[in-house]
């Protein structure tokens, strides 16, 4: 936890400005009958209980405001959780510094958290990567179970260059740079990776968690159980 201007930074705060800048957009009415909102955009079936469930929870813990809408998109297949708080967005703008409007390749951890305990720098990444990382299990023959890689794609170099410093320091790390997209990848592979990823950063989206533990489950049928010595077992429970 740390207090700066009267400001005390949490976890649970941490984590869900880390949603913010993985897959959430902070608007400003340009009209009259529009509202300051911050919304976060995942899968309507995937995402929908870490959204509608897990997040409304976790940003309660740090401020009182009304309850968020859901909204659905059928053409996309889309869940918005929207929240219509004039006192969160400028909590998040005028406090965390989040930007309001497109940030798709600009978004990058605020310097008070990135300067913050690891507590809550990696509390920070866990809302990233539960937002816009992707958690899954390569069953190529060239492996003799599956291997699981941890993944990160984006478009915006200072979250990259941001989490490449970070990750580097704690993990075996593969970067890339597709410059024909403009888009860089971070990924974190292999069995003792992925272990000291749930130690130390976790996850609590239930998409990932369901990936995972059904990984695990193969893993187990192939006759290689991995250590699990730093791992807890709730993530599989």
């Amino acid at each position: 936890m740390q207090n700066n201007n009267n400001l005390i930074l949490t976890p649970e705060l941490c984590e869900f400005v880390g949603m913010i800048i993985g897959d959430g957009y902070i608007q400003k009415p340009i009209r009259v009958k529009l509202f300051y909102s911050v919304s976060i955009t995942g899968h309507s079936k995937d995402d929908k209980e870490y959204l509608t469930k897990f997040t409304p929870a976790l940003v309660k813990a740090f401020i009182e405001i009304r309850p968020p809408r859901v909204f659905f998109r059928k053409d996309s297949n889309a869940l918005i959780l929207k929240f219509n708080s004039k006192k969160l967005f400028y909590f998040l703008t005028n406090k965390i510094g989040l930007p309001v409007g497109n940030k798709t390749f600009t978004a990058k951890i605020p310097d008070l958290i990135e300067n913050s305990g690891e507590e809550l720098l990696f509390s920070n990444i866990r809302g990233i990567y539960d937002t816009d990382g992707t958690v899954f299990f390569d069953r190529r023959h060239t492996y003799c179970s599956p291997y699981p890689r941890i993944c990160l794609q984006t478009v915006s170099e200072p979250l990259f260059i941001q989490l490449k410093l970070i990750l580097e320091k704690h993990f075996s790390i593969y970067t890339k740079k597709l410059k024909t997209r403009h888009v860089f990848t971070i990924d974190v592979y292999g069995w003792k990776q992925f272990q000291k990823w749930m130690s130390l950063i976790g996850f609590s989206n239930k998409k990932h968690l369901d990936r995972i533990n059904q990984g695990f489950k193969d893993k187990l049928q192939a006759g290689i159980a991995p250590a699990v010595s730093t791992l807890p077992m709730s993530y599989f429970s």
